[in-house]
């Protein structure tokens, strides 16, 4: 399988894309990219160069849809699960 870097939308908190970099895991947030790129990054998301992960439930690509109800929920439902969203299958994917 190919690890695919994740892409965090601004539903997470910037830092961390950092924290999961630190661990080794390729990962941008989209705040970190100017708009042009964030935007590219999302068309890349869905055409397989990265996993975006988001809190909105989205059609196409590589999806993955965190359900936590709280920031820190959602943080540690990315740590938990990063290696799995890197390497999805294409579609739409829900982590808790």
């Amino acid at each position: 399988m190919i690890a695919r870097a994740l892409l965090l939308d601004d539903a997470f908190p910037l830092s961390l894309a950092a924290e999961l970099r630190a661990r080794g895991r390729p990962a941008v947030h989209v705040r970190e990219a100017s708009l042009e790129a964030a935007s590219d990054a999302h068309l890349g998301a869905r055409s397989s160069d990265a996993t975006l992960v988001t809190t909105t439930p989205l059609a196409g690509g590589h999806v993955a849809i965190v359900v936590a109800g709280t920031d820190a929920g959602r943080r540690e439902a990315v740590h938990r699960h990063a290696h799995e969203m890197a390497v999805q299958r294409a579609g739409v994917r829900r982590y808790r």
